[in-house]
C-alpha cells in the first residue's frame, strides 16, 4: 500500500490537511492505540523516500523517481501502521515488545527549494507528532550548508510555546545519518538522527563528526555567530542529537 497526502500548503500559503488520510488511516485506527511516528527531512533529491522504504520494509510505500523534480510535494504518511515488534524484528534485530505500539512513517518534501518560512510551518506539525526525527545528508561533511538546512528544525522550535512550567525539550530524538563511510563495522539503523550516506571518509568517527556539526565555534564574524546560534537552537529544541555514518551501498567500481 502506498503512502498517502497529509499536509500541504495552498496558494494562499495555508496549511492544508487531507481529510481522507484522516478518515481512510488515522480513524481506522483501534481506540487507545499508541503510535509512533519515523519522520524524515532533508535536501530535495537526495533519496530520502528510498532511505524510507527501506526502513519501512517496502520498496513502493514512497514514490520514488530519477525526474528532476522532487518526488515529495508536502508531507506523505504511511497508509498503514507497522506493529512495533514486526517493526524491530526487521533485518534480524532482536524484538522489542510492547502492547498497542504501532509504527508509522513520515516522508517531507526536502528542504531547501523555497524560503525557510514555507519549510518551518510545513515541518512544525510533523516534528511535533513525531517520536523519532531523521535527517538525511548524502554528501561529505559541510558544515555551513548542514546547519542552513538544519535551521530549518530550529525555526520551527520557535513556533512553538510549551505550557507554563513545563521543561521538557519541544520536539523528540534527532537522528542525522550519512553515508558515505567506509568501515569494517557499518552503523546500523535505529532514533534529530543525523544520517550522512555515502559516506567515504576513514577512520572518521560519529563522535568527531557531531563535533564539528555542534561543538561551538571560535570568533566574531557574522557567519561564526549564525552557525554557533544555529547550534545552540538545535540542542535546546531536541531531547538528543544522534549521528550515524552509512557506508556506501555498494563498491566504488573505480578502485
Amino acid at each position: 500500500m502506498q503512502a498517502v497526502k497529509w499536509l500541504g500548503m495552498d496558494r494562499d500559503g495555508k496549511m492544508t490537511v487531507s481529510p481522507s488520510t484522516s478518515l481512510k488511516v488515522l480513524h481506522a485506527l483501534p481506540e487507545r492505540h499508541n503510535v509512533n511516528l519515523i519522520s524524515i527531512f532533508g535536501a530535495a533529491r537526495q533519496g530520502k523516500s528510498f532511505l524510507m522504504n527501506l526502513l519501512a520494509n517496502q520498496q513502493d510505500l514512497f514514490r520514488i523517481s530519477n525526474e528532476k523534480e522532487p518526488c515529495t510535494q508536502g508531507v506523505d504518511l504511511s497508509s498503514h501502521f507497522m506493529p512495533l515488534e514486526s517493526f524491530s524484528r526487521i533485518n534480524g534485530c532482536p524484538p522489542v515488545s510492547s502492547p498497542n505500539m504501532s509504527i508509522g512513517f513520515v516522508d517531507a518534501e526536502g528542504q531547501g527549494d523555497r524560503d525557510i518560512t514555507y519549510d518551518s510551518r510545513l515541518v512544525s506539525p510533523v516534528l511535533l507528532a513525531s517520536k523519532v526525527v531523521i535527517f538525511n545528508w548524502k554528501d561529505s561533511l559541510q558544515a555551513d550548508r548542514m546547519l542552513n538546512l538544519l535551521a530549518v528544525l530550529a525555526k520551527a522550535a520557535q513556533n512553538v510555546e510549551l505550557a507554563e512550567g513545563e521543561t521538557r525539550k519541544v520536539f523528540g530524538h534527532l537522528h542525522m545519518y550519512v553515508c558515505p563511510f567506509e568501515s569494517p563495522t557499518p552503523a546500523s539503523c535505529v532514533v534529530l538522527r543525523s544520517v550522512f550516506r555515502d559516506w567515504n571518509f576513514i577512520n572518521t568517527s560519529p563522535t568527531e563528526v557531531h563535533d564539528t556539526l555542534f561543538k561551538k565555534e571560535k570568533g566574531a564574524s557574522k557567519e561564526v555567530s549564525n552557525r554557533n546560534l544555529a547550534r545552540h537552537e538545535l540542542s535546546e529544541a531536541f531531547e538528543s542529537i544522534s549521528i550515524w555514518l552509512f557506508p556506501l551501498p555498494v563498491q566504488n567500481v573505480l578502485k
